[in-house]
């Protein structure tokens, strides 16, 4: 008799690794009436903004021809077509993935409308670049837009029912200068995640006053192909009010509400040597406080000084850029 051993292979061993990875905080959709002359309701944003985390719904696209083409030509950032359309032109251009909101926070001045923010992974480095590359041509810098789908409402009265198509980079955000990415993050998830979720709880009027000296700083000496003034409507990423059963043959036309006065960029103008030497004498020569967009900023600022009473830092601030 013979004895037989059966010698089975050992079981796979599975580890556990902390995934690393590229990742950015920004605006996602609040309930205020937005520059674009739509919201959502209260009632249901809390319930519908989850959709945003759904597979497909969770892409950060970057489509960079349609960023700097003007609205009225169909461009902003949005893709404009059918939501079946829409989303596949997102998976196409994705550059990251929705993987955790934040919120809901609630405004100072209107303390019943609330906004949340988002967490984005990156796919990988080349996101990345792209995303540094774009995001400093938007109007804010690095603006975003959420693009949904609505079902149920009106802009005048809010949207009730509606679907989350996407996150996208946009020329310039319906939600103003709010919507923005705000931060970003090199490493592993959980360190990340407790790095961006931190730093909204850690926000000074010495920060804020830090941010909008550096922007204003940046802007006042950095030259750029943007007009004097912003775009007088922004996408408003709204794709088909309610027809999305209506298949388009066209994505380009009429699926979204097109906006006029988009910024227009690359333009070629001919101008002498001589006059862009003295143009550039001038501008050097300008203190950085006289520019348009420093002025705009520095009064939005001391305007929310002054809603916080704190007089002292309004004059401080002031004083600072005269």
């Amino acid at each position: 008799m013979s004895l037989q051993i059966e010698v089975k292979q050992p079981e796979p061993t599975s580890t556990f690794q902390t995934q690393e990875g590229k990742f950015f905080r920004s605006f996602l959709i609040g309930t205020k009436p937005n520059e674009a002359g739509w919201y959502i309701r209260r009632e249901t944003g809390h319930e519908k903004v989850k959709d945003f985390l759904t597979e497909r719904k969770n892409n950060f696209a970057i489509i960079p021809e349609l960023i700097q083409k003007p609205i009225s030509e169909g461009g902003g950032g949005h893709y404009k077509g059918t939501r079946e359309q829409i989303l596949k032109a997102y998976e196409d251009n994705s550059h990251g993935k929705i993987v955790k909101l934040l919120g809901p926070f609630y405004y100072a001045d209107s303390p019943q409308d609330y906004w949340y923010d988002q967490i984005t992974q990156l796919n990988n480095s080349r996101s990345a670049a792209v995303l540094h590359t774009e995001g400093q041509k938007t109007w804010n810098g690095y603006d975003v837009s959420p693009h949904i789908g609505v079902n149920k409402g009106s802009d005048k009265n809010g949207w009730e029912d509606w679907e989350a198509l996407g996150l996208n980079l946009v020329i310039r955000g319906a939600f103003g200068p709010q919507a923005i990415i705000t931060k970003f993050c090199d490493g592993s998830e959980s360190k990340c995640f407790k790095d961006l979720v931190a730093s909204s709880s850690s926000t000074t009027d010495e920060k804020i006053a830090d941010i909008l000296t550096s922007y204003i700083s940046k802007i006042a000496s950095t030259p750029h192909s943007m007009p004097d003034q912003p775009p007088a409507k922004p996408d408003t990423g709204i794709p088909d009010a309610g027809i999305a059963s209506k298949d388009k043959t066209n994505p380009t036309t009429d699926s979204q509400k097109h906006l006029t006065d988009a910024p227009k960029v690359n333009e070629t103008v001919s101008i002498s040597k001589e006059e862009l030497d003295r143009l550039r004498k001038e501008q050097m020569q300008l203190p950085r406080w006289r520019t348009k967009e420093s002025r705009k900023f520095l009064q939005i600022f001391l305007q929310y000084l002054t809603t916080r009473k704190s007089e002292k830092k309004r004059l401080r601030i002031m004083q600072s850029w005269t």
